[in-house]
């Protein structure tokens, strides 16, 4: 899965700190399963 920057930069900014978090653990592990 590619998450594209922009989006995921909006996205931290207007979600909350958990689910901010929730993304960018989901990023990460899509980023290992390269």
């Amino acid at each position: 899965m590619n998450f594209p920057i922009n989006y995921s930069v909006n996205s931290l900014l207007t979600l909350s700190p958990s689910e901010s978090f929730m993304i960018v653990i989901d990023c990460l592990m899509g980023l290992s399963s390269l």
